[in-house]
């Protein structure tokens, strides 16, 4: 997969972008990925999840993984580019979460959250977070100021399939 990172990073980084009539080379964002998708696990292969990732730039030395696509294995390739230092930190309020399956047996859903309180949803939510139910994904930014992040879709020649899936909430 490193193969697929470094063209990745040789196509974004051909690329620059004009802000108010100054020009910005585009860096791949160095420290994001792309990853596989299994049943239950939409972010596989990234933290602790089961799967793979991919990577979005060149891979040099001992960092240089030697991992295969599989077939039928399905895959997030994303991109992701910046203006600034081509790496991001958490950084912001949350408002994205997602539910950790192999954690749900240690909970009985509504009773706990109904424990928990309803009017205190943000002490609940960190409290899910820091017991592993749910893992959070706070805003990611580069943190030169005024550097800008983007994330990228490629349309692929006519005669091949593209899927794009969007959530409807």
């Amino acid at each position: 997969m490193c193969d697929i990172g470094e063209a990745i990073q040789e196509v974004m980084e051909s690329y620059e972008v004009e802000v108010n009539g100054k020009v910005y080379p585009v860096k791949s964002i160095s420290n994001l990925n792309g990853h596989s998708i299994t049943p239950y696990t939409i972010h596989g292969g990234i933290g602790t999840r089961p799967g793979k990732s991919v990577p979005i730039v060149k891979q040099h030395g001992s960092d240089k993984d030697e991992t295969r696509m599989e077939e039928g294995e399905y895959f997030a390739i994303e991109t992701f580019g910046s203006t600034g230092r081509g790496r991001v930190i958490e950084e912001g309020a949350c408002s994205h979460y997602a539910l950790n399956p192999a954690a749900a047996e240690k909970y009985q859903g509504q009773r706990y959250l109904d424990h928990v309180g309803e009017k205190n949803y943000l002490l609940a939510l960190n409290t899910l977070v820091r017991e592993d139910f749910i893992a959070d994904y706070p805003p990611l930014v580069d943190p030169q100021p005024g550097a800008m992040t983007a994330q990228f879709l490629i349309s692929p020649p006519a005669n091949q399939k593209l899927v794009a899936c969007r959530n409807q909430s």
